[in-house]
This record gives structure tokens, sequence and C-alpha cells, in this order.
């Protein structure tokens, strides 16, 4: 790839982020997010609906995989509010911050181990009741 001199136009993803399991709309919500994002805060302020209509998918499927996102620990969202002229308060966009990619590849490794220890108990399991069925 060849890089020419003074172009802005581009962003970095992680490499590690295809290594997580990810399905295309978790990775696609995350670049999209990325691309967004401050640079010096890794935030953006942005709603479902622009999520959802930049990356044609509905504004639920957005939300779908923006809480796995969450809960893979790639992403944290809070929500905003704005204040009007009158004083009163609404809610504003939500809040997505960038977290660093070790948090999600300690998280990726702790399920990995959580299954292969579930998969050791049922094969152990198995052979438990394949010796009761012999006796």
């Amino acid at each position: 790839m060849t890089y020419i001199k003074g172009v802005k136009n581009f962003f970095p993803v992680p490499n590690l982020i295809f290594s997580l399991g990810l399905s295309a709309e978790e990775i696609a919500i995350y670049m999209y997010l990325m691309y967004a994002e401050n640079r010096v805060t890794h935030s953006c302020c942005l709603s479902l609906n622009k999520i959802g209509n930049n990356l044609k998918m509905s504004r639920p499927t957005a939300r779908k995989y923006v809480d796995m996102l969450v809960e893979k620990q790639l992403i944290s969202i809070e929500p905003t509010t704005l204040t009007l002229k009158d004083g009163s308060r609404r809610n504003g966009t939500l809040k997505y911050t960038i977290l660093p990619i070790y948090m999600a590849l300690d998280y990726y490794n702790e399920k990995q181990t959580e299954q292969a220890m579930k998969q050791i108990e049922l094969a152990k399991l198995e052979k438990r009741m394949g010796k009761l069925k012999t006796d």
C-alpha cells in the first residue's frame, strides 16, 4: 500500500480485532466508531440512527451489535444530556468510547477458557455416565 504525504483520510484498526471472533456487523460498527472517534479522547457522540443509516442496518440491529461490543469490552457507552435555551434538559446522543484492545483480548481469552473448562467437565461427566451404563 502506498501512502501519500499529507493524506489524512484514513484511520488505523488494531490487527487483533480480527482475532476476537467478531461478526461482520460488530467489526463494521467498531470500525465506524473508530472512524468517527476523536483521536485524543477516543470517543464520539453519535445516534444509533446515524450508525444504522451509515452501515445500512436498522436502529434495533445497530443497538444489538453495539451492545455486543460493550459486552466484549471493546467500547463503553454513556448517555449525554442537552440543556436547551429555556433551561430544560433533554437526552442527547450516546457517547461511545473505544477501550484499549487488551481489555477485549483479556475478555475473549477468559471466555475461551471458560468454554474449554465446560467442555472438559462435560467430557468427564459423559465418561462417568458411560461407566455407569456398563456397570
